[in-house]
């Protein structure tokens, strides 16, 4: 009788998982082929939205975006600010407020600056008050009429009024402590600018007590730098921290 002939055992193939993680690597692409697809969006939707956003916020028409680029190697990153007053009149209005401050009893309490926000006049220390007062003295009655009036010619965006202390601690039967007090001060020259004909939507008053000094309240010297009445008339539309701020005013 013949013998049957043996069957050779088939050897294991010892590279079988290339095989199967070449299948994975083959689904893992057509799975993020398909997903890149589906992210594709409209590069037209994009330009009217950034367009829309920049124009909310400059509040001036700005060109097509097509042929406007939001950022390249040599502009700002930020839209153009077009300034409400002209240069004429911005000179004119630093002028006479460079005289009126000239021939008052207070210049030497008085510092105006220059920023791009616009013009900032810092009233110093006892400039406008008395100490651990709110009502305006008479020459501060006098200086906050004649800004007034001054105001009324120019084509100011917004006027924000900042009332400043410094840590010394106060406790009247008027004023709480020295965040009433500098708010109290801030709202007070707010109410003389309307009386004195301004547009009470466009100036606002707030006060920061000591929160926000200038300079350390280590020295007597250093205190009365950080006791201060702010007025900035900006040039032109409110920025974003501008509209912070307003909204803060709004609350208290």
């Amino acid at each position: 009788m013949a013998k049957k002939p043996e069957v050779e055992e088939a050897k294991e193939d010892p590279n079988r998982w290339l095989t199967s993680y070449s299948d994975m690597i083959s689904l893992l692409l057509v799975f993020f082929v398909i997903l890149l697809s589906m992210s594709t969006f409209n590069a037209e939707q994009v330009d009217a939205v950034s367009q829309s956003i920049r124009e909310g916020l400059v509040g001036t028409e700005i060109a097509d975006s097509k042929n406007t680029p939001l950022v390249n190697a040599t502009d700002s990153p930020y839209p153009e600010i077009t300034p409400y007053w002209t240069e004429d009149e911005y000179e004119e209005f630093v002028r006479l407020l460079m005289e009126l401050f000239a021939s008052s009893s207070i210049r030497d309490s008085v510092e105006i600056k220059l920023d791009d926000r616009g013009v900032v006049i810092s009233f110093k220390d006892h400039a406008l008050f008395r100490s651990g007062r709110a009502e305006l003295s008479e020459v501060a009655l006098e200086i906050i009429d004649k800004i007034g009036e001054l105001l009324t010619h120019l084509n100011y965006s917004f006027i924000l009024v900042e009332g400043h202390t410094d840590t010394d601690p106060i406790k009247t039967a008027r004023y709480a402590d020295n965040m009433d007090l500098s708010t109290q001060r801030a709202s007070n020259v707010w109410r003389r600018l309307v009386s004195a004909g301004i547009d009470p939507k466009r100036v606002a008053s707030i006060g920061y007590g000591e929160y926000r000094p200038i300079a350390p309240n280590d020295t007597a010297e250093n205190k009365a730098k950080n006791r201060r009445v702010v007025v900035t008339i900006l040039r032109a539309e409110l920025i974003a921290s501008d509209e912070v701020l307003l909204s803060e005013t709004i609350g208290n």
